[in-house]
């Protein structure tokens, strides 16, 4: 992502709480975390959900993004 190197995971989330009427509790959705290395700081997080819930979707990215990746 962005086109760097670095670590993707893909995380399955529910809805636990929420004012919208159109987007029910228990809705699953997405969440893809990205975290780059070499010293590039480009890390992301990026929230998917179906179309009931679609006005929730959003991508972080920059410098309020600090993912971090533990070495193996």
């Amino acid at each position: 992502m962005w086109g760097f190197p670095g670590n993707i995971m893909k995380i399955i989330v529910r809805v636990t709480s929420s004012t919208d009427p159109r987007c029910a509790v228990g809705t699953r959705g997405r969440a893809t975390l990205f975290a780059s290395y070499n010293g590039v700081r480009s890390d992301s997080v990026q929230f998917k959900f179906p179309a009931a819930c679609k006005a929730h979707d959003h991508v972080y990215h920059g410098t309020e993004v600090n993912n971090q990746v533990p070495p193996l």
